[in-house]
């Protein structure tokens, strides 16, 4: 049986994980930097961790831009930094056209970028904390549930063999071991993940510390006030999530999240570390600008996102 083609492009930590861990149940491409191609080239793609430790030599890595027009993939990941959606949806238009875009991606606004080069848009949630520890080397260190994965921004506009395409990509990830959930509203779930990198990714970023320093007294009252603007521009956006209010979820957040990510670093602190450009705009800068769509004042969100920026640019 001819196995699906996927191609993953923007295929740093998260992209190169995925790519090892689906390696056997598909033809996987992936659209990497050159030190990641090479060392894969060399030794193989190398990961360890909790989804397991392997060596996988069966990637065929791409580098350079508008890969051959005959290269017909089954669908597409897309696991790059927000900051680069709109660049590689650019890039690879070509591919991208009719083909399934799977955004694997944090924060908001990604989806809506892709829809413009595509009309088969998927977007999904994953709470699993990968990392690159070297040129095609990753790391997987933490996992707190299953991916979810769905048609953006819901099933209900879908006018074509949906249900198909979905048990397709979600037969591939099942096989492979990744935990997947079929989302019937990807839009709520892409907010409700948001929400982790909204509460703890500016801070540990700004003070240069783990998730888990976050249940300090001094920082849970930053965090909350976060969050209290975060569910206000929800509710303005008509947004439905899981929990009630805002309490709600800081309980979850401060007794279950936190927690389970204790010793784990965000992607902006690493950001900042290696002086690279944060998704600031897409997280907390994108509470401030929807909230000011709905005349919603966020000084908090406001405020850490200032703050990121200007680290950023003295990094």
């Amino acid at each position: 049986m001819t196995k699906c083609k996927v191609l993953i492009i923007g295929a740093g930590a998260v992209g190169l994980s995925i790519a090892a861990k689906i390696s056997e149940n598909a033809d996987v491409s992936v659209v990497c930097r050159k030190r990641h191609s090479d060392s894969i080239a060399k030794n193989g793609l190398l990961m360890d961790g909790i989804w397991g430790e392997k060596t996988v030599c069966n990637i065929n890595c791409i580098t350079e831009k508008n890969p051959a027009k005959n290269d017909d993939y089954d669908f597409i990941f897309l696991t790059s930094k927000s900051t680069d959606t709109e660049k590689l949806c650019d890039e690879y238009k070509g591919l991208m056209s009719g083909k399934p875009v799977v955004s694997i991606q944090n924060g908001i606004g990604n989806e809506e970028i892709i829809s413009g080069f595509t009309d088969i848009v998927l977007g999904a949630t994953i709470t699993t904390n990968f990392q690159a520890t070297g040129d095609g080397r990753v790391n997987v260190n933490s996992e707190s549930g299953s991916m979810k994965i769905g048609f953006f921004p819901d099933d209900s506009l879908i006018n074509y063999n949906a249900n198909e395409i979905l048990d397709n990509i979600i037969e591939i990830l099942t096989k492979s071991g990744i935990p997947v959930e079929k989302s019937s509203n990807i839009k709520s779930a892409i907010w409700e993940k948001s929400l982790l990198n909204i509460a703890v990714n500016p801070l540990t970023a700004i003070l240069s510390v783990n998730t888990g320093e976050l249940l300090d007294e001094n920082l849970k009252e930053i965090v909350s006030e976060i969050i209290y603007e975060a569910f206000e521009v929800i509710k303005a956006e008509k947004i439905s999530v899981k929990w009630n209010d805002a309490e709600d979820y800081l309980s979850y957040l401060f007794e279950y999240l936190l927690p389970a990510f204790y010793t784990s670093y965000t992607s902006m602190y690493q950001d900042l570390k290696l002086n690279r450009m944060t998704e600031i705009d897409f997280i907390n800068g994108a509470i401030v600008k929807r909230g000011k769509d709905h005349g919603i004042i966020t000084p908090y969100n406001s405020f850490v996102s200032g703050l990121v920026r200007y680290k950023q640019k003295k990094s």
